[in-house]
């Protein structure tokens, strides 16, 4: 955590010494669905809050910032027995991210931007619950701690006064390592069952909106 913030500290030195044009400021709030084989495709199940810097030079603009993301979701399941109970996943994610974008449309109404980006991500956390007639389980997941993503958006921004903006911006994601689903994922040669594997996922699909404040020269 520390390694993050630090470097997210740098990269955003670094933009306001360097800004030509203006610097701006933002959040987000966040929804994206999963491509999954256990879950509906369509399934909105993870959640996000990120807070980013710009630093704009007339038609371009590179973006930096960190992302907090939840994923939780609830599947029904069937142990050998026949029994069917429920399991409730959830994980917790930092995301460093970086993006670049250009203009494409700018009237006095709206302006939007291709976006295309990368960001690095950690798993600080993954546990499932198991609910059963008689008896609730809690364990810890193991997971890919480290996995870089890569992303692709179309935000379109829609002015409130000069300094203030809304911003929405639909985006894809891929994930660019496989997720190993069971041997050796301790790194220790010690065989890990796939129940105890937090589900691999490598795409998906959201939508971000979100508040920004253009400090002006």
């Amino acid at each position: 955590m520390k390694k993050f913030l630090l470097l997210f500290t740098t990269i955003l030195s670094s933009l306001y010494l360097v800004a030509q044009d203006s610097i701006s400021v933002g959040f987000y709030v966040g929804a994206s669905a999963v491509a999954f084989k256990e879950t509906p495709a369509y399934m909105p199940r993870i959640g996000s809050v990120s807070v980013f810097v710009a630093n704009n030079f007339k038609r371009f603009r590179f973006d930096t910032g960190l992302r907090l993301t939840e994923d939780y979701y609830t599947l029904d399941k069937k142990e050998s027995t026949g029994e069917n109970y429920k399991a409730t996943i959830n994980a917790t994610f930092m995301n460093l991210f970086g993006d670049a974008a250009f203009n494409l449309v700018s009237k006095k109404s709206h302006h939007s931007d291709l976006q295309l980006g990368v960001s690095l991500i950690k798993c600080f956390n993954a546990k499932e619950k198991q609910q059963h007639a008689t008896q609730t389980i809690s364990y810890n997941l193991h997971s890919n701690n480290v996995n870089l993503v890569v992303s692709c958006g179309y935000r379109v921004s829609f002015p409130l006064s000069r300094n203030w903006i809304i911003n929405v911006t639909p985006n894809v994601n891929y994930k660019i390592f496989n997720v190993t689903e069971s041997a050796n994922i301790s790194g220790h040669g010690v065989y890990v069952p796939p129940y105890h594997v937090y589900g691999n996922f490598r795409f998906y699909y959201g939508i971000d909106i979100g508040l920004e404040y253009f400090f002006r020269k």
